[in-house]
């Protein structure tokens, strides 16, 4: 399996340890989405673009939002795709949180399985329903979590 590419895309925020106030502060909430000009919260049913990168692999690109989350140390990020009934692809890593005026922002790059890299397969693919669920958790313990039902929008 792919390593989760992760590229970081922080609005600086300056949250302090423990419960953080401000845009840190709240209930917890994760929402992906991405950017056009502004941050645009995906639905469940919308069409979610496969891209290509530098490289010439397909991933997925998405953002997110997140708040109600303890920026005082690094934050498990989790998140798991799954086509139909494939098995799903997981993908793990730490980010930190920093916040100050706007809940904390990320982009994440997310390389699809060996089994998804042919152009041939995602095109059989283009249109089908998949899931994302995602899953943010601090040191603390409290979660942040999104799950969607999105369509596969193949190059």
């Amino acid at each position: 399996m792919r390593q989760l590419a992760w590229v970081l895309l922080v609005r600086i925020c300056g949250c302090g340890p423990g419960a953080p106030p401000g845009p840190c502060g709240g209930d917890p909430a994760l929402t992906v989405g991405h950017e056009d000009g502004a941050f645009v919260p995906y639905e469940d049913g919308d069409a979610v673009p496969i891209e290509v990168d530098g490289d010439g692999a397909y991933r997925f690109a998405f953002d997110t939002r997140t708040s109600g989350l303890d920026p005082s140390e690094a934050i498990t990020a989790v998140v798991r795709v799954r086509f139909g009934s494939d098995p799903s692809q997981d993908f793990l890593g730490s980010i930190r949180l920093t916040c100050t005026d706007a809940p904390a922002s990320y982009t994440f790059l997310t390389p699809l399985d060996d089994a998804y890299q042919d152009a041939g397969v995602l095109a059989a693919l283009d249109g089908t329903a998949f899931t994302l669920d995602a899953v943010f958790t601090d040191v603390q313990g409290t979660i942040a979590e999104a799950n969607h039902t999105f369509v596969l929008d193949a190059p």
